[in-house]
């Protein structure tokens, strides 16, 4: 990509703007996977077998909500969906620390919080690529996801290495906190984005006019399946 590309699409405010949450979200997800194993194990002494299952909980939402997560998407603004994501998981994560420095963090806890902020990921991501299309300028489409992929390589380099500087400084449920402020960004940036066009999900003549998210689901899945 030229430097003139780059230099016009980030002129775009609402690109712009689009570009800058998702840099900084998908940093504050990057993080937030290697600071909430760490957290079980230095706050809570977990053994091999929690960790386990809080990177299980926290990968089960991508199996869950793949398919259904764009029916889901469809029905609602997308905007709303990009900053409703972004403050479920920074509340959430906030709830961490919180929970640590009143002694009553738990494993259950730490599995709750990896497994809603999961779907609200799914969620986030879904509709962040659906939003794409209507805030890149005419004619940049290419252009416009090409920077998004390089820039989300970049985050998911520097999160893991980011979350180890921050855990050794900090410790790991303090550090989560640095992914708290990165959702609360993003959001702040999404927030001041004029309303993202949506298309009306497409008709099934199965389902009868517009089709309820189970039925789109349901046709994703027997797609999958072929």
């Amino acid at each position: 990509m030229t430097v003139t590309t780059t230099a016009a699409l980030w002129r775009h405010a609402t690109f712009r703007r689009l570009w800058l949450s998702d840099a900084v979200s998908t940093l504050g997800t990057h993080v937030t996977t290697v600071a909430l194993p760490l957290a079980a194990l230095t706050a809570l002494g977990a053994g091999s077998t929690g960790v386990a299952a809080l990177t299980a909980a926290t990968t089960l939402p991508y199996l869950l909500l793949g398919i259904p997560a764009g029916a889901i998407v469809d029905r609602l603004p997308r905007r709303a969906v990009l900053v409703g994501a972004d403050l479920t998981r920074a509340l959430l994560l906030a709830s961490v620390p919180l929970a640590w420095a009143a002694g009553l963090v738990t494993l259950a806890h730490l599995m709750a919080v990896a497994l809603v902020a999961g779907c609200a990921t799914v969620l986030f991501d879904v509709a962040y690529f659906a939003a794409v299309p209507a805030v890149a300028p005419p004619g940049r489409l290419a252009d416009a996801n090409a920077r998004l992929e390089a820039t989300r390589a970049v985050g998911q380099t520097a999160g893991p290495g980011l979350a180890g500087l921050l855990v050794g400084a900090l410790g790991a449920p303090v550090a989560l906190l640095v992914d708290v402020a990165s959702f609360v960004a993003s959001a702040l940036f999404l927030a001041g984005t004029p309303r993202l066009a949506r298309t009306g999900p497409p008709a099934l003549a199965a389902c009868g006019g517009t089709p309820p998210a189970g039925c789109d689901s349901c046709s994703g899945t027997r797609w999958s399946g072929r």
